[in-house]
């Protein structure tokens, strides 16, 4: 699962991570399975507001499912202009933020993740699908 913050987040660096150098190595094509870290939290919160009900269960969370292509047209559509990129080497972006992000893209580009987005809205019901959180966020 990825966080929609990756595509808004200016501290996490948009332009360079989730408008170029993930659609790199993921792919434009592959569809990811996606969710904001506040929807996150408020499945968390009710996890540990009723732990009889969560505790050992295993939940693959996702609001919503989309290729990085559909995640551009949906930043198009709501913004009118196509998102920022800002070209970076991988060996770059590694020296500021490190491994972690590019070995876990590369991953996502040969594995699928499973998640339910049934599952993750009946714990949270308003979670944001991308385009609802790309209009909130923008």
């Amino acid at each position: 699962m990825a966080f929609m913050e990756l595509m808004t987040d200016k501290d996490l660096y948009p332009p360079v991570a989730a408008w170029h150098l993930m659609p790199r190595l993921v792919g434009e094509d592959r569809p990811l399975p996606w969710l904001s870290a506040e929807d996150l939290g408020a499945i968390a919160a009710r996890a540990f507001g009723d732990p009889t009900t969560y505790v050992g269960r295993e939940l693959g969370l996702a609001a919503d499912v989309r290729t990085l292509a559909q995640c551009r047209e949906v930043w198009r559509r709501v913004t009118g202009r196509a998102p920022r990129r800002i070209p970076m080497p991988v060996w770059l972006f590694e020296r500021f933020v490190g491994p972690d992000l590019t070995r876990m893209w590369h991953w996502l580009a040969s594995h699928d993740v499973e998640a339910d987005v049934t599952q993750t809205r009946s714990i949270c019901p308003d979670a944001d699908t991308v385009e609802t959180f790309v209009r909130r966020r923008t």
